[in-house]
């Protein structure tokens, strides 16, 4: 993809190019705490390999996913294992060695063709 061809709001913000490593959804639970019930939400996480050669990071990035869904299986992982991503990303941490990502909600990634 050259340059020309990607979207202005993608060279604005914050970006990460890397290749899918494979996802998972998970169910968390926690507790409301105004009315004391017990509550559920779906989390999209994919993992990425970012970098070159020698110097190849993991970042895992989460999905924003709609809070209609509420079974797992209703998810659709529309990003291929093994294909490289343009990502814009809605914040980017580094805690203790591990790098995490959350995307834009709505946003779409571009694949990249070689």
């Amino acid at each position: 993809m050259k340059e020309s061809n990607i979207p202005d709001e993608l060279l604005e913000g914050s970006f990460l190019i890397g290749e899918c490593r494979g996802g998972i959804v998970d169910q968390i639970g926690y507790v409301d705490k105004k009315d004391g019930r017990s509550k559920d939400f779906l989390k999209l996480t994919y993992l990425f390999e970012v970098g070159k050669a020698n110097a190849i990071k993991s970042v895992k990035v989460d999905v924003p996913l709609d809070p209609k869904i509420v079974d797992p299986g209703e998810v659709k992982m529309e990003l291929n294992r093994g294909q490289r991503y343009l990502l814009r990303l809605q914040s980017l941490r580094t805690e203790r060695g591990n790098t995490e990502a959350r995307l834009v909600a709505g946003s779409v990634p571009v694949e990249i063709v070689k």
